[in-house]
C-alpha cells in the first residue's frame, strides 16, 4: 500500500498502515512525504517499511523561464492515457503552489516528484493507495492508481458522528450515504439507526447548535484571532507557529514551506499587515442585520481550499459569484454576505470593496451567528458549503455550484450555469415551503444515510487531537477493524 501524507497526518495514518500490515506477512507500506523534516518525523513510526521523500535530491535551476522547460513524459503520457488535461488544474488547487507563485520552479518541482511517484509505482506495483488529494503530487498519485484500475482512498470524518468514510472520487460523492438516504426516504429508517441519529437532528435543527466539527474549529482558532481572548497556552502555541525556524535548504526546495517568511522582520510585517486588513475589513461591515428585510445568504468560503477550488471548479471566484447572485435575486431582496471567521485578516481589503460596491449586498460582521442568519433567510447560495445541509435540516432551500454529494437532496439544488441562476432563484422562491414532517423526514434520512454509509471509529478532527487518538486503544482498534473490512468489501484483499 502507498500512503501519501502531510506531516501532522503521518502519525494517525499509521492506524491504516498497521491494519494493512496485519493482513499478511508480505504486506508492506510505502510512505510518501515532502521534505527531510517530514522524513525525520516519520522514522520513529515502525509501521512504514520505506519512506520516500518526493523532494530528495531536487535542485531547481535558477534564472529559468517556464518557456524553457519541458513537461515530464510521465505527466504527458498519463494525460493522454486518461484523456484528461489535469496538470494545470491540479497545480491551481494546491494552496502551496499558489503561495509559491513561481511558474518555472513549480514545473521543475512537479516534474521531479511525479517521476519519483511513477518510478515507485512501476517498481512496487501497489494494490491500493491511501491519503488525501488536495496537493498536486497526491492528485497525480490518485490519477495514476485509477488509470491502472486500482483504488486510492481518502479517509474523512463524518462531521456528525464518531465514524468515518473512505472517499474514492475527486468529488467526494458520499456514494453509500446517498444510496442509504434515498432508500430511507422511500422505505423509512430502521429503528436502531433512528435512535442514534435523532439526537443529532434535534441538536442541529431544533436547538440550532453546530455540528461537533464546527465546535472544535471554534475551540481551536486559526488565522486572525483576538489574542486577548485566548488562554496563555493557546497564545504560546500561536507564537511558536508564527516564529518557528526552518532549514534554509529545505525552505528553498520544499514548496510546502514556500509560504513561510524568511526572517523575523518578514513575519512581523505579515502580522502587522493582517491586523491592518482586519481593521480595514471591520470598517466595511455592518454590525447588525437590518430588520424587516427579505434576504438571501452567501457565506464566504475559506480559500484556497479543496472544497472551494477543487469541488467548486469553475465557480471559485467568490466576488464574481456574489456579483452574479446579487444581480439574479428579485427586486426587494438583499444578498447578505458574511466572512469565514478564519479568513478575517487574510484577504486584501480590495476583495471586500468589490463586494460593498454592489447596491443590494450587505457585508455583515463575521461574529453574527450563521444558523440564526439562515433561520430567517429566503435562500442560501453557496459554492459547496455545508451550510446548505444545515439549511435543509431547518427547511431552508439552497443553490450550490459544485457537484458535491448532497447537491441533489431535498431543498438543495445544483446550478450548472450562471445563465440559469435568475430563473432558478425565482422558481425556488415561488415554491411552497414543505411541511415540517417532510423537512424532518429528509433531514433524518440524510443523517441516517451518513451514519449507515460510514464506519465505526472517530478520526482526529484537529491536529491537537492526534495524540489522544493514537492513545485511545478502543477507538484505534475500531478504525483498524473498519479499514480491514472495507478493503475486503472492495475486494482489494482476499
Amino acid at each position: 500500500m502507498f500512503i501519501c501524507s502531510h506531516v501532522a497526518q503521518i502519525k494517525w495514518y499509521a492506524v491504516f498502515a498497521e491494519a494493512f500490515k496485519e493482513l499478511g506477512a508480505n504486506h508492506k507500506v510505502i510512505l510518501f512525504v515532502q521534505g527531510k523534516s517530514a522524513v525525520a518525523f516519520s522514522k520513529p513510526l515502525k509501521c512504514y517499511d520505506e519512506i520516500i521523500d518526493l523532494t530528495q535530491g531536487f535542485n531547481p535551476k535558477e534564472n529559468f523561464s517556464v518557456y524553457d522547460l519541458k513537461i515530464n513524459d510521465c505527466i504527458l503520457n498519463l494525460e493522454k492515457e486518461t484523456n484528461t488535461s489535469f496538470m494545470w488544474e491540479d497545480l491551481k488547487m494546491d494552496r502551496f503552489v499558489e503561495a509559491k507563485n513561481d511558474p518555472a520552479f513549480i514545473v521543475q518541482y512537479y516534474n521531479y516528484g511525479t517521476q519519483i511517484l511513477t518510478d515507485a509505482f512501476n517498481k512496487y506495483q501497489p494494490i491500493v493507495g491511501l491519503g488525501e488529494y488536495t496537493l498536486a503530487f497526491y492528485r497525480y498519485a490518485k490519477r495514476l492508481f485509477n488509470s491502472k484500475g486500482k483504488e486510492y482512498l481518502y479517509p474523512i470524518p463524518t462531521r456528525y458522528f464518531e465514524r468515518f468514510c473512505l472517499e474514492d472520487t475527486f468529488n467526494w460523492e458520499w456514494k453509500s450515504a446517498v444510496e442509504h438516504y434515498h432508500k430511507y426516504v422511500q422505505q423509512g429508517i430502521p429503528q436502531e439507526v433512528h435512535e442514534v441519529v435523532y439526537p443529532i437532528y434535534d441538536r442541529i435543527a431544533k436547538k440550532f447548535e453546530k455540528p461537533s466539527y464546527s465546535v472544535l474549529q471554534t475551540q481551536t482558532p486559526a488565522g486572525y484571532t483576538d489574542v486577548s481572548q485566548l488562554s496563555i497556552k493557546e497564545i504560546s502555541k500561536k507564537f511558536f507557529r508564527a516564529f518557528k525556524r526552518f532549514d534554509k535548504e529545505e525552505q528553498r526546495t520544499n514548496i510546502l514551506l514556500s509560504a513561510q517568511e524568511k526572517g523575523l522582520s518578514a513575519k512581523v510585517r505579515r502580522m502587522i499587515r493582517e491586523r491592518k486588513r482586519h481593521a480595514d475589513y471591520n470598517k466595511l461591515t455592518v454590525p447588525k442585520l437590518p430588520e424587516n428585510i427579505k434576504y438571501c445568504v452567501f457565506l464566504l468560503h475559506y480559500q484556497p481550499e479543496y472544497s472551494t477550488d477543487g469541488l467548486g471548479k469553475y465557480y471559485n471566484d467568490q466576488v464574481s459569484l456574489i456579483r452574479n447572485a446579487a444581480n439574479s435575486i428579485p427586486a426587494g431582496h438583499f444578498l447578505v454576505v458574511k466572512e469565514h471567521s478564519v479568513m478575517v485578516g487574510l484577504r486584501d481589503v480590495e476583495f471586500y470593496l468589490e463586494i460593498t460596491k454592489l447596491k443590494n449586498v450587505i457585508l455583515l460582521a463575521h461574529g453574527i451567528n450563521s444558523i440564526q442568519l439562515v433561520k430567517n433567510c429566503e435562500l442560501i447560495i453557496t459554492i459547496v458549503g455545508t451550510i446548505a445541509l444545515e439549511g435543509m435540516f431547518i427547511g431552508k432551500p439552497s443553490i450550490m455550484f459544485a457537484k458535491y454529494a448532497f447537491n441533489s437532496t431535498n431543498l438543495i439544488h445544483y446550478c450548472p450555469s450562471y445563465w440559469e441562476l435568475p430563473g432558478m432563484i425565482r422558481d425556488i422562491l415561488k415554491k411552497e415551503k414543505p411541511s415540517e414532517q417532510e423537512i424532518e423526514k429528509h433531514a433524518l434520512a440524510l443523517l441516517a444515510g451518513k451514519y449507515s454509509g460510514s464506519h465505526k471509529g472517530q478520526l482526529p478532527l484537529m491536529e491537537n487531537l492526534i495524540d489522544s487518538f493514537a492513545d485511545h486503544k478502543e477507538n484505534y482498534s475500531n478504525v483498524k477493524q473498519s479499514f480491514t473490512a472495507e478493503l475486503k468489501a472492495r475486494k482489494i484483499i482476499g
